[in-house]
């Protein structure tokens, strides 16, 4: 049985619409993650409309969290984003997020994940609020308290927020579609959590003269549980899109594709591509790289720098391939700045790598936003 979401059943006169939950939702995540102080607090607590009154109703989940060993009782909440693209290209992702909180309000539990989120590299500590990494971004948990240097930070951990049962509608009102705003729609859902953790405060994580030894850790399990949440649906528009360059749309931009190609079935099988295995570009964080055969710096004599390319769209149709000199300043097809400035940088001999890019307006793809694999071979010739 799905219990309706206290602070989501709203009297008529209140209209209150889904949009606007949203932005309450997205105000309340980001106060709690900045500085969690009896102000921020308040002013989550206080805010007018939705998703305030689940903090002290009996109705809300509660959660049962091992903090340092003594088993707590907390109210929580998972609060979801789904993102649908604009119609065409890339698949809808989800970003799923837990607040947590007990009654006495002296701490919290922040926790977030997403469509192809992962541990390996470690979590995220709410540090950095935004994504950096669009295609595989990390998992976050932290212990908040008032004094910001007391936060725990994850040396470790894992954070599982998953959607199990929906289909409730939310009483929200929807926006109508206003083009100015989008269409946002929500529905009541329960998810399964589970989340643990290895932590040190801020002010050890900072303190570069003590060593990591001697770093007290602190630990914080949630076994599985239900909880319930709320899933927003936000539907990227289909027209107008160039201008809406440059702008966050509830939390994305729209505009760039790379978000919405995290799932290796989108790619044709020949192309060989694996998501999870490109990083981020160091000197142009939407340009992602991946690795097929490392090179070295050995260089034969009659090298001359040249690399061979394909550029191919996700459905395994070629764009254009060619032979080009990574010293070249001036060349005649339009994406060869891609190639020289990103996906050649620190090219070595005998090195072969893919390079996911982001096409931008491309007319003739299948979508009018479109990625591209290129494959690079350095060659001699």
């Amino acid at each position: 049985m799905l219990y309706i979401l206290p602070g989501l059943v709203l009297t008529a006169c209140e209209r209150v619409t889904a949009p606007k939950a949203l932005e309450i939702a997205d105000k309340m995540e980001e106060n709690l993650s900045r500085h969690w102080s009896p102000r921020s607090i308040d002013l989550v607590l206080n805010e007018p409309g939705a998703l305030n009154a689940w903090f002290d109703s009996k109705d809300r989940s509660t959660i049962f969290a091992a903090k340092d060993g003594p088993v707590d009782q907390i109210g929580a909440i998972v609060v979801e984003r789904v993102y649908l693209p604009p119609s065409g290209y890339g698949a809808s992702l989800s970003r799923r997020t837990l607040m947590a909180m007990p009654k006495g309000e002296d701490y919290g539990i922040l926790a977030h994940t997403e469509t192809n989120a992962s541990d390996r590299r470690g979590l995220n500590g709410f540090d950095n609020f935004r994504i950096t990494d669009e295609l595989n971004p990390q998992a976050s948990l932290a212990v908040l308290v008032a004094r910001d240097e007391d936060w725990w930070t994850p040396r470790s951990g894992s954070v599982v927020i998953e959607p199990v049962e929906s289909g409730v509608k939310c009483p929200l009102a929807m926006d109508g579609g206003n083009s100015e705003k989008g269409r946002v729609t929500c529905d009541l859902a329960i998810y399964d959590v589970q989340l643990d953790g290895e932590f040190v405060t801020r002010g050890d994580a900072a303190n570069t003269l003590l060593p990591e030894s001697m770093k007290r850790r602190h630990y914080l399990s949630v076994p599985p549980q239900h909880v319930n949440g709320i899933r927003f649906t936000i539907h990227c528009p289909d027209k107008d899109l160039e201008s809406l360059l440059g702008t966050t749309w509830y939390g994305i931009e729209c505009t760039d594709p790379i978000p919405f190609w995290r799932n290796n079935d989108l790619f044709a099988g020949p192309l060989g591509v694996d998501v999870t295995e490109f990083e981020s570009h160091s000197r142009t964080p939407h340009t992602y790289v991946r690795t097929l055969q490392r090179g070295n710096d050995k260089y034969p004599p009659d090298y001359r720098g040249l690399v061979r390319y394909t550029l191919s769209h996700p459905d395994g149709s070629i764009v254009a391939r060619d032979t080009l000199s990574l010293l070249a300043q001036h060349l005649s097809f339009a994406y060869d700045q891609w190639l020289t400035e990103d996906c050649t940088h620190d090219f070595k001999y005998g090195e072969r790598r893919q390079c996911l890019v982001n096409l931008g307006f491309y007319p003739k793809g299948p979508g009018r936003l479109m990625v591209g694999i290129v494959d690079l071979v350095s060659v001699v010739k």
